[in-house]
């Protein structure tokens, strides 16, 4: 792309944008002050945002996400992200709910648009899903740096802010191919048992096993940074003045963007960024963990640390279109936020594009990935704090657990007197004009941390879709055959020397590049002991549809009880698995509800992170094709369990399953499995007789069959951030299903990226309906079946997959314990 070409997208993206909500206005809305530090000498969230500057006290404030929780703080109130047919269109569909654009993206092709006061976001989506311009209307999400504050590890120096603006390079890069000078990195001994360059206080450089300085040449790399912006440049204008970190001299900056503020100086007045971008690629008095690369810094987070989702939208667009290598997000999403189908559609442009995408698991200490990191495509790193020796780190205490962790890299703590957090070189919060260098913690920092180490595994040549698998084959927990997974810690600890040798030396092979598709089957039983125990049944399949024995499947479990579970698959790549139990208060009323996700399938050490599949038959097809002769509205399937004994599955509990069975790699498997009395909208129940002899699908008779159709009326919710209007499910009896996920088991299956695997002929191996076993074939184009898979799968009016939007709106909770059904990044997560 040229360079006025880029800029002129990028005055189409800054076009009326606009400083997000306030840290300070958002600690206000809280009524009453922040929680006190748990660190020492550390300032309180609410001190710190008073003056709307972080405090001049030498540690810095707490990133908000450590704070977060209340599903109303997810979404910037008022506010939808629009996705169009046409951008040209925004004013007049903005004008059309008595709305305002704020802000555009021609790449992403939404606008953010702010509502009048008296306009509702649930009003407003209703009437924008009417519009034929609209793609999509979702609330804009929050966002917040991932850090855990720090202190300054040496005396702050202040350097000349009146020096001229360094130039920036707005053109994308390419790696350079001469190789006749410079030893190929698979020739190589990276990584290193001490610090040698560096202060001697980065500690992780050597944890990590990063090659020296120098030792690689990475110019070719672009890492795009969206944070709070960088210490980049020499430059004053009327937010401030800032300079240029001396450690970042040497960096090559490109494309630089301000989505805050509006303009093309992402300057960082917080100082989480230029913390970010020096951990990452700084050379001088600290070093990067991959020095040498180029950054693309874009500013998404303000000042206090906090942005908004459709500015963190048009960066991820920006980093595509302007050549970056790596997207390193080192920001969450809090609980309760569910994320927006456009921010889905970007992060998938990413990976189609083969960009590594890499973030945050989150600082919450907590059984769960928040968003963006919960996505399939993105890395999750969680952090690690130095243990007894280099060769035996910790768990961060405050780092979030949870199957879908991929890695854990150095994350480093604070306020042990020790100089254990991250040491790099950024600004003073108070005066963005003084350089020092500050020790950061947090799984912010093991994201900077593992970015820079993807950078060490591109270098070896290896496919894109390789390098999660490389990373995690050279793990120390698949080197010494722990179980880290088990524990929530993905592959293990970080080693970029051994995932360099794993990637070189192709033994990992096939196994890194994997691809693993599976479905869930969802129940509870009743036990003996009057407790309550939910179970899922997993199948998996390889990219041919074939089943794969031998492998573990990791399931993350949250509701009424939470954890995470595994089981190994035979040889029909099935297995089972149960999950806590719960004690109901109640048994006339139980009110139990539990979501499930599979997070990755395990092979050897390597999880992968498995895509939905659906298993179809000619009796699905009957059945929709009989739905639809009837012209009955519905947004998805669901099995209906009644209560009773089952020969294979046990004593069942009377309790709906609703699985996600839409297309795209946004999520992996998903489901929700929850009792009648476990919802909070208004719940009715009606039955309706299908004529199945009417589908024209069949030779012989078969009568009719009684479905039910349930309805969710979201008007008890109308509150909901989300704007949670109505959901009707088909529900069917989920007797005779034990032999097949879903009751939906075929020679033919349909992946969750959209399509078949083959093209052969639906056989009836498990039925859905109770149908005769008579031959019927039906060829999968052309079907009902294959036309829904291919518009995106079931999804509902507000274009989510049912069971996303049955947790997000928190229109299915449980009764039993405080724990609700809107965790951010729990598994499949929208959340």
């Amino acid at each position: 792309m040229s360079s006025l070409s880029s800029h002129r997208r990028v005055a189409a993206v800054l076009l009326g944008t606009g400083a997000v909500v306030t840290l300070a206005a958002w600690v206000h809305s809280l009524g009453g002050e922040a929680p006190a530090s748990d660190e020492p000498g550390r300032t309180s969230l609410l001190d710190a945002t008073r003056t709307g500057r972080a405090a001049k006290a030498p540690i810095q404030a707490a990133a908000a996400v450590e704070e977060a929780g209340d599903a109303a703080l997810a979404y910037v109130p008022g506010e939808l992200i629009v996705q169009l047919h046409d951008v040209e269109d925004a004013e007049a569909v903005a004008l059309a709910v008595q709305g305002e654009v704020m802000s555009r993206s021609e790449a992403g092709r939404f606008a953010r648009i702010q509502l009048a006061d008296a306009v509702s976001i649930s009003d407003a989506r209703e009437q924008l899903r009417q519009d034929p311009r609209v793609r999509d209307a979702s609330p804009n999400g929050r966002i917040f740096g991932a850090g855990r504050g720090g202190k300054t590890a040496t005396t702050t120096t202040t350097t000349d802010s009146t020096t001229t603006t360094t130039t920036t390079d707005s053109a994308t890069t390419t790696e350079s191919t001469s190789t006749s000078t410079v030893q190929s990195i698979c020739d190589m001994k990276v990584g290193r048992s001490k610090i040698t360059r560096a202060d001697s206080r980065q500690w992780h450089l050597a944890e990590a096993k990063a090659p020296q300085a120098g030792q690689v040449d990475l110019s070719g790399y672009v890492v795009a940074v969206l944070d709070t912006g960088v210490a980049y440049e020499d430059y004053s204008d009327a937010h401030g003045s800032y300079v240029r970190a001396p450690s970042l001299s040497s960096v090559r900056f490109v494309a630089p963007l301000d989505l805050v503020n509006g303009d093309l100086h992402p300057n960082d007045d917080h100082q989480h960024g230029t913390h970010i971008a020096s951990t990452i690629a700084s050379w001088g008095s600290v070093e990067g963990v991959a020095p040498g690369a180029s950054i693309m810094p874009i500013k998404v987070l303000d000042n206090h640390n906090s942005g908004m989702e459709s500015n963190l939208i048009a960066a991820i667009w920006h980093a595509i279109d302007n050549g970056a290598h790596v997207i390193n997000m080192s920001l969450s999403f809090v609980e309760g936020y569910h994320p927006s189908p456009a921010l889905e559609e970007a992060l998938q442009a990413a990976d189609d594009a083969g960009i590594l995408l890499v973030a945050a698991a989150g600082n919450d200490g907590a059984n769960y990935v928040t968003w963006p990191a919960a996505h399939r495509a993105v890395i999750a790193a969680g952090g690690t704090r130095p243990g007894a020796t280099r060769d035996a780190p910790l768990a961060a205490y405050y780092s979030n657990r949870s199957t879908r962790v991929d890695i854990v890299s150095p994350g480093g703590v604070v306020g042990n007197g020790g100089l254990d957090g991250i040491i790099a070189e950024t600004i003073d919060p108070a005066d963005p004009t003084a350089i020092g260098l500050w020790q950061i913690a947090g799984t912010s920092q093991a994201a900077a941390i593992t970015s820079g180490a993807v950078l060490y595994v591109l270098k070896t040549g290896i496919p894109v879709d390789q390098v999660r698998g490389a990373l995690q084959a050279g793990a120390y927990g698949l080197q010494n055959e722990i179980d880290f997974y088990s524990e929530g810690l993905g592959a293990g600890w970080l080693r970029i020397d051994k995932a360099v040798e794993k990637a070189c030396n192709g033994a990992s092979g096939a196994l890194v590049s994997g691809r693993f598709d599976a479905s869930m089957m969802l129940w509870m039983t009743q036990e003996p002991d009057g407790s309550v125990v939910p179970r899922a049944r997993v199948t998996v399949v390889d990219p041919l549809g074939q089943p794969v024995g031998g492998v573990k499947p990791q399931v993350s479990i949250w509701g009424s009880t939470g954890g995470s579970g595994g089981c190994v698959t035979d040889a029909a790549g099935t297995c089972d698995l149960a999950g806590p139990a719960a004690i109901p208060e109640d048994p006339a009323a139980p009110g139990l509800a539990w979501g499930f996700s599979l997070d990755a399938v395990v092979d050897r050490g390597v999880g992968v992170r498995p895509g939905n599949v659906l298993f179809g038959s000619d009796a699905l097809e009957i059945l929709l094709q009989a739905l639809a002769d009837e012209r009955v509205a519905y947004d998805a399937l669901a099995v209906h369990w009644q209560a009773g004994p089952d020969a294979e599955l046990g004593q069942l509990m009377d309790a709906y399953m609703v699985m996600n069975a839409g297309t795209g790699l946004a999520t992996s498997p998903m489901g929700l499995v929850f009792t009648p009395d476990a919802t909070k909208s208004p719940f009715t129940t009606e039955r309706a007789q299908l004529n199945l002899d009417g589908t024209g699908l069949a030779t012989s008779p078969m009568g009719f069959f009684s479905v039910r159709l349930v309805s969710f009326d979201g008007s008890g919710l109308a509150t909901s951030p989300m704007g949670f209007r109505s959901l009707r499910l088909v529900a069917f009896d989920g007797s005779g299903l034990a032999t097949s996920p879903m009751g939906l088991r075929a020679d033919t299956v349909w992946g969750g990226a959209g399509g078949a695997y083959d093209s052969g002929l639906l056989s009836l191996e498990g039925s859905m309906v109770n149908l005769s076993d008579g031959a019927i074939s039906v060829n999968a184009t052309g079907t009902l079946l294959d036309g829904i898979v291919g518009s995106g799968g079931f999804r509902t009016v507000d274009g989510y997959p049912a069971a996303a939007q049955l947790a997000g709106s928190g229109a299915v909770d449980s009764r039993a314990i405080a724990v609700s059904l809107v965790p951010s990044g729990h598994g499949s997560e929208p959340l």
